[in-house]
Order: C-alpha cells, then sequence, then structure tokens
C-alpha cells in the first residue's frame, strides 16, 4: 500500500501547527494494512510508539522555547535578597522613667489622710499622705515637763542662794543648837537619877545617845549653810546642765517623729503608683500592714520629661543595633498612648554583657519626643527601618 507525503510549509520554532497534526494522521494505517501486516495487535503497537515519538518531539519543542528567552527577560526575573542585606528589624520593650523615686514611710501608724491620687503631677515637699500623730505629741508634752524641771535646777545651782534660802539656813542652825543644849540637859538629869537609883544604866545611855544625835544635825545644819555661802559645786552644775541638753534631745527627737507622719514628696514627677489608703496601718520599710510590698513603696515618683524604652536583642541581631540608629517606638493598642501614636527614638545604650539564658542583650532607647501620654510602664514595639531608609 502506498503512503502519500504532502509537504507543508515549515512551522515557526517552538509551534506545533496542524501539518504536524496531518503528519500524525498519516502514519495510522487503514484496516487492511492491519491485516496486512500481520493482525490488529501489531497494529495497536506500532499506534503506541508513534505516540511516544510525538510526545517527545513536543516536550523537546517546548524545552527548547522555555530556555531560548533573550537575556534581557532573563535578568528581569525576581531574585532573593541575600540574608547579609538589612531589611528592617522589629522589637518589643517596655517605657520606662529615666528615674524613679520610692517613697516609703519611716514611721509607723494609721493613714488620717491621702493627699493625692496615682497619674497625678507633685512637686518636691508636696503633701502626699498623714499619720496619726497622736503618740508622738504625747512623748513632747511629757519631754517639754522634764526640760523645765531641769532647767529650773540648774538656775538654782547657778544663781546661787537667795537672801531667804540663807535666813533659812541660819534658823536651821539655830535650832539645832537649841536642840544640842536640851539633849544636854536631859542626859545629865538622867545620870543624877541613876546616881539615886531612880534611874537605870539603859536610860543613861539612851540620853548619851540623843545628845549626840543632836550635834549631828547641828553640824548637818552648819555644813549646809557653808555650802549655801559658797556657791554650787561645779560638778553639780555639769550634771544639771547634761540634764537639761538631753531633756532638749528628747525633745528633737519627738518633734522629728511627728514631722515624719507628714509623707511629703522628695522630688517632682508624676505619682505612676500609689499603694495605699485611707485608714490603713503602715510600718516603715514595710508598706501595708497584712499585705508587705515588694519594696516597701507607698508612692512611686516618676521623672516623666524623659522616658526610654528598654528591649532584649537577640543575640544574632547585635550587628544590626549601634549606639545612635533611630527608630520608632509605637505604642501597643489600648495603652494610655493611644492606639495610633508614634514617637522618634534613638539607641542610646548597647549593653555589654549577655543573657545566657535567653541568648539576649539589653538595650535603651531613648525616646526624643514624649508626652504625657507615654507613661513608664507601657508595652512598646521598636522598628528600625532598612538601612538607607530612615528618616
Amino acid at each position: 500500500m502506498e503512503r502519500t507525503t504532502v509537504n507543508e510549509p515549515a512551522a515557526a520554532p517552538g509551534t506545533i501547527d496542524n501539518s504536524t497534526a496531518g503528519r500524525v494522521q498519516s502514519l495510522a494505517l487503514s484496516e487492511e494494512s492491519k491485516r496486512y501486516r500481520g493482525g490488529t495487535g501489531s497494529a495497536r503497537s506500532c499506534l503506541i510508539g508513534v505516540f511516544l515519538l510525538v510526545s517527545l518531539a513536543a516536550n523537546a519543542m517546548l524545552a527548547w522555547k522555555l530556555f531560548s528567552k533573550p537575556a534581557a527577560e532573563q535578568d528581569s526575573a525576581p531574585r532573593t535578597k541575600s540574608n547579609s542585606a538589612d531589611t528592617g528589624l522589629e522589637l518589643t520593650g517596655t517605657a520606662i522613667a529615666r528615674s524613679q523615686v520610692c517613697v516609703s514611710p519611716t514611721v509607723g501608724g494609721v493613714v488620717t489622710e491621702l493627699a493625692v491620687r496615682e497619674g497625678q503631677s507633685v512637686k518636691a515637699t508636696d503633701l502626699l499622705a498623714r499619720l496619726d500623730d497622736k503618740a508622738f505629741r504625747n512623748d513632747i508634752a511629757q519631754s517639754q515637763q522634764l526640760l523645765a524641771a531641769a532647767e529650773a535646777r540648774l538656775k538654782l545651782l547657778q544663781t546661787g542662794p537667795s537672801p531667804a534660802d540663807k535666813e533659812r539656813a541660819q534658823t536651821l542652825i539655830q535650832e539645832a543648837g537649841t536642840g544640842v543644849e536640851l539633849a544636854k540637859l536631859n542626859h545629865a538629869k538622867v545620870q543624877k537619877f541613876f546616881a539615886g537609883d531612880l534611874a537605870n544604866e539603859s536610860d543613861v545611855k539612851a540620853a548619851a545617845l540623843q545628845v549626840q544625835q543632836a550635834e549631828n544635825r547641828l553640824e548637818q545644819a552648819k555644813q549646809a549653810a557653808s555650802k549655801l555661802e559658797a556657791g554650787a559645786d561645779p560638778e553639780q552644775v555639769k550634771v544639771a546642765v547634761a540634764e537639761v541638753e538631753r531633756a532638749k534631745l528628747v525633745i528633737e527627737q519627738a518633734e522629728s517623729l511627728k514631722k515624719s507622719t507628714e509623707i511629703r514628696a522628695p522630688a517632682s514627677g508624676m505619682l505612676v503608683r500609689v499603694n495605699v489608703a485611707e485608714g490603713e496601718t503602715v510600718q516603715p520599710g514595710a508598706g501595708i500592714m497584712g499585705r508587705r510590698d515588694p519594696d516597701g513603696c507607698l508612692f512611686l515618683i516618676a521623672d516623666v520629661s524623659q522616658i526610654n524604652v528598654e528591649v532584649d536583642v537577640p543575640e544574632a541581631e547585635l550587628t544590626r543595633i549601634a549606639v545612635g540608629r533611630k527608630c520608632r517606638v509605637i505604642p501597643d493598642r489600648g495603652t494610655s498612648a493611644g492606639a495610633s501614636a508614634s514617637y522618634e527614638g534613638v539607641v542610646d545604650q548597647v549593653g555589654a554583657t549577655v543573657n545566657t539564658q535567653r541568648g539576649t542583650v539589653r538595650a535603651r532607647i531613648r525616646v526624643l519626643d514624649p508626652n504625657a501620654k507615654l507613661l513608664p510602664g507601657t508595652s512598646c514595639r521598636v522598628v528600625f527601618e532598612p538601612a538607607g531608609q530612615e528618616g
């Protein structure tokens, strides 16, 4: 059987046209040729081989078309940036004040007045709270009484005896002398009775003892008058002066404790924590009785004129963080700063040690344009733009 060949114009490279399909069809064998060539099974095998050849040819042409693109088209394909390129960095951190002052009580007592509220701005020496000072007022009153008595004794020693005191001293000498004379007369009388067997020996001894006692009183009166005339003993004056000074010191300490019941701001700033209420009992260094505060702070005053943000930088990213690099500080949604707030920042400090457990280094970001809404404790995102795109 004859095979007819049809010549068709050559197709453009990379295309499969109708002439190809025609050549495929021309390869099909009629039923007669199938029988002439030996049956249906042989014909089926021939067809399968033909189709495999056609498929391989078509795939080869398609591959040639794809890989034969111009160089310009290949260069325009997107490329992946290398890991060394700075694609920007975002970290999370917490806003902190430049400085904070913890205010804790120096004396214990019940809070009778709370003069401030959390979030309020205060100035140095402003009253924050007042404690009950009744016990200290009582101590002051008692100490003042002791001081008055000590001053009176000292004055008596320093000014010397008055004319009335001298007169009284002479009167005591005269009374003691009279007592001696009476005691002697009684002793002589008892001795006469003893000689006439009207008194016993014990009566004589008792009368003699009375004479001795009277003479002792006279001697004491004379010595007292002599001291009164000579003036105060310097040692006594020294002791009296010390008593006065001690009484004054006790009063000064009591007044200082009373003053401590007025808790005042040691510095200006914002009250970021008020950890006390009226009626509660406070203790020195322990905060509120019954619920000990870890740091004993009743009030925490922060200097919000400068706000920093502390972030933990992964050790692998340290080469991308340097002092002076600018960034954006964005408070988290729902914070007091507002959802749309954004602040300029700059890296102010990079730590020199690595947290080995977390594999991070602490860095400090200084906020360049803080306001009253960016409060200490606010959670923030710190965004570093890619190198070359920083504002």
